[in-house]
């Protein structure tokens, strides 16, 4: 009887823990992919942010400037935006700084050895880019729920009311 509560026992706690190993090493097998996700993410956020503070005036009449004024809506999300391209950064940088081997000509017991030891970080990390990219998912997603003042053009067929 005591045989076979050990080895339910066991069964369960086995079971549990290589589902924590899978899900460990899925992120760690997904760090490759997901950090190069965010880069371009990076850039492409950089890009749309130096957009928005070069756009140069049309016209210089005042109402073509008023038309061409960022909404808030629009500066509340470049803001959001802003913040967020500052902590891929800062969370990029301080992965590299942490996880880059200093003498690239180590031999491969010494890579591996260094591997081993920054692999709580690289889980960290991969933690971290999945946070950054539900943190843009959300953003963006909530700037598709904003009301906008004008309609916008899946829109045009409904009638306002």
């Amino acid at each position: 009887m005591e045989k076979t509560a050990a080895t339910a026992f066991t069964n369960c706690v086995v079971g549990k823990l290589l589902k924590v190993l899978e899900t460990k090493y899925t992120m760690i097998k997904d760090l490759s992919d997901d950090s190069a996700s965010l880069q371009q993410d990076l850039l492409l956020l950089a890009a749309h942010m130096d957009d928005q503070l070069r756009r140069p005036p049309s016209s210089s009449s005042a109402a073509a400037a008023a038309d061409e004024s960022p909404t808030a809506v629009l500066r509340a999300y470049t803001n959001l935006m802003r913040e967020l391209t500052h902590d891929m950064e800062d969370s990029i940088e301080r992965f590299l700084h942490r996880v880059t081997l200093v003498d690239d000509g180590a031999s491969w017991p010494r890579r591996a050895a260094h591997w081993a030891r920054t692999l709580r970080t690289r889980l960290r990390f991969a933690a971290e880019i999945k946070q950054l990219k539900r943190r843009l998912t959300e953003a963006h997603e909530r700037l598709q729920r904003t009301p906008s003042p004008l309609p916008r053009p899946h829109r045009r067929s409904l009638k306002w009311s």
